[in-house]
């Protein structure tokens, strides 16, 4: 028999607790342990407006986060700071190891496996500038399998908080989280933050769908 326990402040956790360590020896890596440590950085896009009238042909808009060739990042806010998106993870159990990206060298095969917990603020503005009303489809697809194709999106859309589990074989290869109704000739924001979950191995693609 397993037990979870969950605790909402981590200063209740016992002290006797301990963490399972994280294994160093060739074959143990199935008891590797990353747990919410990208906690405290932020990604902040800058305000993007999409025009309806500007939609390519197949009517989608997307872009990919949670990838390893996605570089020239500020972090945080802080200028001059151009670097991966993948930010390097301190592991519970050793603080003395640092997960970075895969590619650097020095820590493979010790990997940022996917930026879990670290946060994205992406505000949009959809100007229907057409004559008649729009409907827009909010996605979240998985897009690799390279590297497991399993994703734990949790998003925070204006105070509304909503999670899902995707793999990259699930019926749709998407998760649809909000449908937006445009009337013609107005503008409607949609401003989410987004958290990858921890253990989620994949590159993801944030999709926007026109129908009329």
């Amino acid at each position: 028999m397993i037990a979870t326990y969950i605790y909402k402040n981590k200063n209740s956790i016992p002290d006797k607790t301990t963490y399972v360590p994280y294994a160093t020896t060739a074959g143990e890596s199935n008891y590797k342990v990353y747990s919410g440590l990208g906690a405290g950085y932020f990604f902040t896009a800058k305000q993007q407006t999409l025009r309806i009238s500007q939609f390519p042909s197949d009517k989608v808009i997307k872009f990919i986060t949670h990838a390893r060739d996605n570089t020239n990042y500020t972090i945080n806010g802080t200028s001059g700071t151009s670097q991966h998106e993948y930010i390097p993870l301190k592991l519970v159990s050793n603080k003395n190891l640092i997960a970075q990206y895969k590619g650097d060298t020095k820590n493979d095969p010790l990997h940022n496996l996917g930026n879990w917990c670290a946060q994205y603020y992406f505000p949009i503005t959809f100007n229907n500038d057409t004559n008649q009303d729009v409907v827009i489809k909010c996605r979240i697809s998985c897009k690799s399998s390279a590297t497991g194709g399993y994703a734990m999106p949790i998003i925070n859309c204006e105070g509304t908080i909503l999670r899902n589990a995707l793999y990259i074989t699930s019926t749709p290869p998407y998760w649809e989280w909000k449908t937006i109704t445009i009337p013609a000739n107005t503008s409607k924001n949609l401003n989410y933050q987004f958290i990858l979950g921890a253990n989620s191995t994949t590159n993801l693609e944030h999709q926007f769908i026109l129908q009329n």
